[in-house]
This record gives structure tokens, sequence and C-alpha cells, in this order.
């Protein structure tokens, strides 16, 4: 079966998770790591994390225009990426910082340290704001494809953008297959990434899907992706936006 690259934004899936209002900001750290992690699962690698900071105002958890944090823009690296990646920040000077591999748990402990520098450096002494993240984006990914090594033994998959085909190259971990990007001319987008924001004691999640391969209920890795739609509503958060077929808001 053909697999079709999608144009940005991709096929999107949206979730939301409601906060206690009493420490949303405070839940919004956990639940990032929570939601990383569920998204991760036998699926998706994060090469990259962009995070924007913020203040709050302490009371109605709203973002404010001003006053800003000092440092507003932060740079997560995977040293694990393959060579043609491109792992750039989406955000101008951020502070950046490159690990050997991303998981939820080292996403977690870099956002939480980002805080509580930010926290301790910047955070206005009255206690009318405080200081939380606005936006992580996950723009650079590795996913896990459908199938076992042994299944496939081309060293590319073709991929289809429009009347237009490219290899987009397959990497091999034991019995396991991966695909990453984006990989510079090869493909300007990474083949599913992900987008967490919090405000007004919701959190967001966005997962922009650019394969076909994870869209289309007839392909193989479209029962990876439902997986994991299930994970994330088991754990309370609702799908209130979906372009993913067999995949639908929750009433």
């Amino acid at each position: 079966m053909e697999i079709y690259q999608y144009d940005f934004p991709g096929r999107n899936l949206r979730f939301e998770l409601p906060l206690a209002e009493s420490s949303a900001p405070q839940l919004a750290v956990v639940f990032a790591g929570e939601a990383l992690k569920l998204c991760c699962e036998n699926f998706i690698t994060p090469l990259s994390a962009d995070l924007e900071l913020s203040y709050f105002d302490a009371e109605l958890e709203y973002t404010l225009d001003d006053p800003q944090p000092a440092q507003r823009f932060w740079f997560l690296r995977s040293m694990e990426a393959p060579p043609e990646a491109v792992l750039a920040p989406a955000w101008v000077n951020p502070v950046e910082e490159s690990v050997s591999s991303i998981d939820a748990s080292t996403f977690h402990s870099w956002l939480i340290k980002v805080l509580e520098q930010s926290h301790a450096k910047t955070e206005p002494g009255d206690g009318s704001a405080i200081v939380g993240y606005k936006e992580i984006l996950i723009r650079a990914t590795r996913v896990q494809l459908p199938w076992a090594s042994s299944e496939v033994v081309e060293p590319t998959l073709k991929l289809w953008a429009g009347a237009r085909s490219r290899e987009h190259p397959i990497e091999r971990s034991d019995e396991t297959l991966f695909v990453s990007g984006p990989l510079g001319q090869r493909s300007h987008t990474a083949p599913i990434d992900l987008r967490i924001t919090s405000e007004l004691g919701v959190m967001t999640l966005d997962i922009n899907v650019y394969w076909s391969l994870w869209t289309d209920s007839g392909q193989k890795g479209w029962l990876q992706l439902q997986a994991m739609a299930e994970r994330l509503r088991e754990a309370g958060w609702v799908c209130t936006y979906s372009q993913i077929e067999g995949i639908d808001p929750q009433r």
C-alpha cells in the first residue's frame, strides 16, 4: 500500500486535560512529562524539544504579555539523532543543551531544571505572577514502524507527495524499524510531531501526523496511533478534535 506525506500541518489530533485550578501550573509540569510518556511508549522518540516560558497571573492563570522572563526560550537536543536529522531551535537565542537521548524522564528532568532556574532568577517578588511554560514543541522525532525487521528488506520506504515520490531511509535496531525527521531536503517535517500548551487551567496536546501510514485505517501503522489515543483517554485526556479516521472526538 502506498504511503503519502501530507503538507504542513499534517493531520491533527487534539487532546485536552483540565487541571485543578489551585495547582494548575505545578500540575502542568507533571502532566507534560506524563503526556510525553504516553505518546512515546513503543512509538515516538523525541530528537529535540523547544520550550517557551512565560509569566502567568498567579490567581487567574492566564499568560502575561508583560513582564517577560529574562530567558524565554530553551532547546534540548538528542545526540542519538541520525546525521541527516535537522535539529534546529524554533526560536531565536535559546539556551541550548545536548543529552545522549530524550525520553519522558529526561524531558521532565530538563523541564524541572529550567523552571527552577527561572524561578530563582526572574520571578517577581510580589507574588502576582509565576513563571511556567507557555509552549513545548517536539518538532524532530524518531517513530517506530509497524513491521518487524525481518518483514522489510529494503533500506528505504517510498514516500509519495502528490505525483512525486522519494526514498526515506529506514533505521534498524535489533528487530525494530524506525524513521526519523526532519531530514533536510528529504523531508522538511518529522513523521509525527507534538505540541503542548497550558493556560487557564487546561493543558492541550496537539499531535500532528504527516504520513498516511498512521492516519489511514487500512494501514498497519493506524493501530499504533489508535493505541496511543487510547492510552491518553485512559489517563483522563479528552479528544476534542480529530482529522484521523476512526479516532473520533469525545462529545
